[in-house]
């Protein structure tokens, strides 16, 4: 993360632990409506323990040639995935039909704007640097005002969780956006980093939304 990787390490395997030990006691289907939301701990976990790696080849010479791989993985997952994968996640996840309309365009949405990330990593590009105990990524995606890419990232992976019909929803959402502004607000430069690192310890939250609908689907 955002101050070692330590930090990064430690919230990834108990990101990923938590994980296994939900499948061990009330194990998720496939055929599940929360199936994708289930996965969100492990996604994170993974792309935490990708940053500690990050954190190892710019800390340390023998972890060198692992730099611009992780770098990119996270980067990667970070842009690509969570902006198709969030609305996705809870557009199975909701029963309401009118949510639903909602949530299908904030998942075309993400899907623009996941290829659109997608193409800007291939075809520009990408730095990460070490400073003040935060790793820096520097995305220098062509002309495209930072505003305007901020704005496009922000609609797919932030506003889905509001638009739920679930009441826990709003709260994860919340801690979501309050997350997100207090990363901008508090990290500007190390924004990506930061963020993610708080979105990995929020989605502990999703066991305790996807339990109260389980709750309420038997009602």
């Amino acid at each position: 993360m955002c101050f070692s990787a330590v930090a990064s390490f430690g919230l990834g395997g108990a990101l990923i632990i938590s994980r296994a030990i939900q499948h061990q006691v009330k194990p998720f289907k496939l055929s599940d409506p929360g199936f994708l939301l289930s996965l969100f701990p492990l996604i994170f976990g993974i792309q935490q323990i990708i940053e500690g790696i990050v954190w190892l080849s710019i800390d340390y010479t023998i972890w060198q040639k692992w730099k611009d791989p992780s770098m990119y993985a996270f980067v990667f997952i970070a842009q690509v995935i969570w902006p198709f994968a969030v609305p996705f996640a809870f557009l199975t996840f909701e029963r309401n039909s009118f949510r639903k309309s909602i949530l299908k365009g904030l998942t075309i949405f993400g899907i623009i704007t996941s290829t659109y990330l997608l193409l800007c990593i291939v075809f520009f590009p990408i730095e990460v640097k070490h400073l003040d105990n935060h790793l820096i990524y520097e995305l220098r995606f062509g002309n495209a005002p930072p505003l305007i890419n901020g704005i496009l990232y922000f609609i797919p992976t932030v506003l889905p969780a509001l638009f739920s019909s679930n009441k826990k929803a709003y709260l994860f959402g919340f801690l979501v956006l309050l997350s997100f502004i207090l990363s901008k607000l508090f990290f500007p430069n190390a924004f990506i980093s930061v963020w993610c690192y708080f979105a990995a310890g929020i989605s502990l939250s999703i066991y305790w939304l996807l339990k109260s609908e389980k709750n309420q689907r038997k009602n």
